[in-house]
């Protein structure tokens, strides 16, 4: 009986280890290399500066470009500049796991010449071309919520 004890908090414990381990591992990435997607995000905030769609949605997933239409790409721009003005430069980014774990997103933090901004660009583990964009900033949150 005590024998059984044993095993099993010593199989609690590895487990308990073991699910540690997985949870800390780092996230899966993109097939195109960290350095490619920071220039690919850098070149669609010049592309979203300069109201270019084609280059703004080159290498968005089909199911990003139906759901990113150029009306809204007008719409979105002027809002954009309106009350983020426009962009500056990437100052920082990460990389995260995504809460299904099938994808994963690189965080850029952003100077526009108004506010910071948090832009995501979201690729599916292994994938090529970007599944999410989001933008995230006080006065642009605010004026699209109003919107």
């Amino acid at each position: 009986m005590i024998k059984n004890s044993h095993v099993f908090i010593l199989s609690v414990i590895f487990l308990s280890i073991a699910f540690i381990l997985v949870s800390c591992a780092p996230p899966g990435t993109a097939s195109v290399s960290e350095d490619y997607i920071r220039n690919l995000a850098q070149d669609k905030m010049h592309a979203l500066n300069e109201g270019d769609y084609a280059s703004f949605c080159q290498d968005f997933s089909d199911l990003l470009k139906e759901a990113f239409t150029k009306e809204e790409f007008i719409d979105f721009r002027e809002t954009v500049l309106n009350t983020s003005g426009r962009f500056e430069t990437i100052t920082n980014s990460r990389i995260s796991r995504t809460q299904d774990r099938d994808y994963v997103a690189y965080i850029f933090s952003t100077r526009f010449e108004e506010e910071n901004v948090t832009l995501t660009l979201v690729y599916a583990i292994d994938g090529d071309l970007v599944e999410g964009i989001f933008f995230n900033a006080p006065k642009l949150n605010q004026a699209l919520q109003s919107q």
